[in-house]
């Protein structure tokens, strides 16, 4: 993993969001299923995104309004 992006304070706008932007063998969401197995404590409710970097770059090309969001917001926990 290079990149995870971490936004920790659930919002009203719901639960925190965790972007790992990552190389990926396979599935992306099965990954995301992997790590939330392993980081996911019991009393806090998160949505884990896997992307690779060649989708990250896609999607912040196209203007991904949800992507755009989550790195205005981002804390890089991890390089």
């Amino acid at each position: 993993m290079s990149v995870p992006n971490i936004r920790l304070q659930p919002t009203r706008e719901g639960d925190p969001d965790i972007l790992v932007v990552m190389d990926v063998d396979g599935s992306p969401i099965r990954k995301a299923a992997e790590i939330s197995r392993i980081a996911r404590p019991i009393f806090l409710l998160m949505d884990i995104i896997v992307r690779t970097s060649d989708e990250m770059e896609h999607r912040i090309r196209m203007g991904d309004p949800f992507i755009k969001r989550i790195m205005n917001q981002k804390m890089v926990r991890y390089e």
